[in-house]
């Protein structure tokens, strides 16, 4: 669908303007689309995505991989990752019966050219 392709447009412009929480808002509804339009969520990932929007320091969440299960990302503030992932950890495992696995990243500047 062409919403998502203006998302990603968007997104770029808010990434390049520091706009750091409408990007989180394109995430979130990203996954909706993702979620409702194409069908390639499932109930793992979105209660994943759902628990992160009871937590004001979660900037953005949305699924990522080729769906029907895999990963989410999430933006968080850096004071509250170890709290948010012992918190989602035991949430997940309390409704899936199923462990989770949390990968913490840290952005970088990217790829350069060295000579």
């Amino acid at each position: 669908m062409i919403e998502e392709n203006q998302r990603v447009i968007k997104s770029v412009e808010e990434l390049k303007n520091k706009k750091i929480k409408e990007l989180g808002k394109y995430l979130y509804k990203t996954h909706e689309g993702l979620q409702h339009l194409y069908n390639v969520s499932c109930p793992e990932l979105d209660f994943l995505i759902d628990f992160s929007k009871k937590y004001s320091e979660i900037i953005g969440a949305r699924m990522v991989g080729g769906g029907f299960g895999g990963c989410t990302i999430n933006l968080i503030h850096p004071n509250i990752i170890e709290t948010y992932i012992a918190d989602v950890t035991k949430a997940y495992f309390n409704e899936f019966n199923l462990k989770l696995t949390a990968f913490e990243v840290r952005t970088s500047g990217g790829t350069t050219i060295l000579q």
